[in-house]
């Protein structure tokens, strides 16, 4: 249980490491407004008809989630658990965004908005 648990970590701290490596950091644009726990993840820059669009934006969202989380000590399972949880609701709380505006670059139409709000928050 607790080694199924590690790897799920250590794979996903990875793929995340992989995808935040593989793009610009500098177009990860992302505001913390005050009073909450949130990101703004801009997108502007990106074409998300194209999948290099579309995974650049969830390796953004992936980011933004982890900074928002914060981070535990992989001995805490306990914290880790939390950590996981928190990336979970916030990569939920972005989805809905993210499904409409890549169906409207899809379809050939600009979206009006051009960030993805991501919170871990209810």
């Amino acid at each position: 249980m607790v080694n199924r648990f590690i790897r799920k970590a250590v794979s996903v701290a990875f793929s995340g490491a992989v995808s935040v490596a593989a793009f610009a950091l500098p177009f990860a644009a992302m505001a913390a407004p005050s009073g909450g726990q949130s990101a703004v993840v801009r997108y502007a820059d990106l074409d998300l008809a194209s999948d290099a669009g579309t995974q650049t934006l969830q390796a953004r969202i992936d980011r933004a989630a982890r900074a928002v989380c914060g981070s535990a000590d992989i001995r805490d399972l306990s914290a880790m658990s939390e950590i996981q949880n928190c990336r979970q609701v916030a990569l939920n709380s972005a989805a809905p965004q993210v499904e409409v505006a890549i169906a409207q670059a899809r379809n050939g139409r600009a979206f009006a908005a051009n960030d993805v709000k991501v919170s871990p928050l209810h």
